[in-house]
C-alpha cells in the first residue's frame, strides 16, 4: 500500500509515545470514559519545558460534573492557545504550583476570577480571554450568529483605551483588513423614545464586588432624576435566543434613544447598530460614549469615523481558534 494512502501523516510511523498518546485517546471515545484521555494530555503537557505561557483549564472535579461521555474535557481554546504560545496546558487545580512561575498566566471566562484577582494581588501577569468583541452576531459572513472569535486581553478584562492614532507603529492597532473582513456594516444614528438598560451578569457583578438588583435599582433611580423618558431593563437572554428570536438589534430597532450598561459589550453593537450608549463600568466603548448617566438626554453617536477606528482596534485585539492553533495570536499577543 503506497505512503500517501493515508494523507498528510502515517500511523505506522507515529513515534511510540505518540502512539501511545493517540491510543489513550481513542480508548476513552470508545469506552465513554474520560479518565485514559486526560492522563494522555497531561503526559503530553508534562514534557513541555520552559513554556512561554501557563493555560489554565478549569479543575478536573469541575470538568467531570458537566460532561457525560468522552468530549468536552479539555477547553480547546485554552489548548488551543498552549499549543500555539509553546505553553502549558494545566488544571486549575495545580495552579499554586506555578505561582512562582515567570510565565504569564492565560485564563478564559469569569469562571476563574478568584485566579486573576490572585495574580493583580502579586502582580503577576495575566491573559483574560472570552467572547470577542464582533463578528460574534448574525452576519452576512456569519448568518447564524455562531461564536467564532474570542478577545484575549492582558491585565484586564477588555482592551480599554484606544492608542493613539498618530503615534509611531499605530498601523498595527488600525489597520483596517481583520475588521472588513468580519463584513460588518455599520448603521447610522436614527431616533428613539426609550431608555434600554442592559444590565451585567450575576459574574460581572461578582467580580466587580457589587449586588446586581442593587446596581439596577440604582441605575434607575439616577436616570429617573435626569429624564422622563420611558425605561426598559433588558437582561441577558440565552445564547440561542439573543441571535435567532430575541437580538439586540431587533431591541434597539424598537424606539430606543440610548442603551446603559456597566461593561457589556452591548455599549458597542449598540453604536454599530447605530445607538448612543452610556457605560457605567469599564468597558471596551468607553472611548467614544458617555460615562454619565446626567448626560442621558445629551448621548450621541460618535459617528463613523470614531467608531470605525474602535472597530479597527478592538477587530485586531480578537482571533480565532485556529489563530490561536497556529500561533499567530500570541505572535500577536506577546
Amino acid at each position: 500500500m503506497p505512503n500517501d494512502y493515508y494523507g498528510e501523516w502515517d500511523p505506522r510511523e507515529l513515534r511510540p509515545e505518540l502512539k501511545e498518546t493517540i491510543d489513550k485517546i481513542l480508548y476513552s471515545i470508545a469506552t465513554q470514559s474520560n479518565t485514559h484521555a486526560i492522563e494522555a494530555i497531561q503526559d503530553v503537557m508534562d514534557s513541555v519545558k520552559n513554556p512561554n505561557l501557563i493555560c489554565i483549564d478549569s479543575g478536573i472535579k469541575k470538568v467531570e460534573k458537566k460532561v457525560k461521555g468522552s468530549f468536552g474535557i479539555v477547553d480547546s481554546f485554552i489548548m488551543g492557545m498552549a499549543l500555539g504560545s509553546g505553553g502549558k496546558y494545566i488544571r486549575a487545580d495545580d495552579v499554586n504550583d506555578y505561582w512562582d512561575h515567570p510565565a504569564p498566566f492565560l485564563v478564559r471566562g469569569l469562571g476563574k476570577q478568584k485566579i486573576i484577582k490572585e495574580c493583580i494581588a502579586r502582580g503577576k501577569d495575566f491573559y483574560f480571554m472570552d467572547t470577542g468583541y464582533l463578528g460574534n452576531n448574525p452576519s452576512p459572513r456569519n448568518p447564524n450568529g455562531k461564536k467564532i472569535t474570542h478577545r484575549i486581553v492582558k491585565n484586564a478584562l477588555q482592551n480599554l483605551h484606544m492608542p493613539d492614532r498618530d503615534a509611531e507603529g499605530s498601523d498595527k492597532h488600525y489597520g483596517s483588513g481583520r475588521w472588513n473582513s468580519l463584513g460588518i456594516q455599520l448603521k447610522d444614528w436614527y431616533p428613539g423614545s426609550k431608555i434600554l438598560i442592559v444590565p451585567p451578569s450575576q459574574k460581572v457583578m461578582k467580580y466587580f464586588e457589587q449586588d446586581l438588583d442593587i446596581w439596577i435599582e440604582e441605575t434607575v433611580k439616577t436616570l429617573k432624576m435626569h429624564t422622563k423618558r420611558p425605561i426598559k431593563i433588558r437582561k441577558k437572554p440565552s445564547r440561542e435566543d439573543r441571535v435567532s428570536i430575541n437580538t439586540l438589534e431587533q431591541e434597539l430597532a424598537n424606539d430606543v434613544h440610548c442603551l446603559v450598561t456597566y461593561n457589556s459589550i452591548a455599549a458597542l453593537e449598540a453604536m454599530v447598530y447605530g445607538k448612543p450608549a452610556i457605560v457605567l463600568g469599564p468597558n471596551c466603548a468607553q472611548d467614544v460614549c458617555e460615562k454619565s448617566l446626567g448626560r442621558v438626554e445629551f448621548a450621541e453617536h460618535p459617528g463613523r469615523k470614531s467608531l470605525t477606528y474602535l472597530c479597527r482596534y478592538l477587530s485586531n485585539n480578537q482571533f480565532t481558534y485556529e489563530e490561536m492553533l497556529s500561533g499567530y495570536a500570541w505572535s500577536v499577543l506577546k
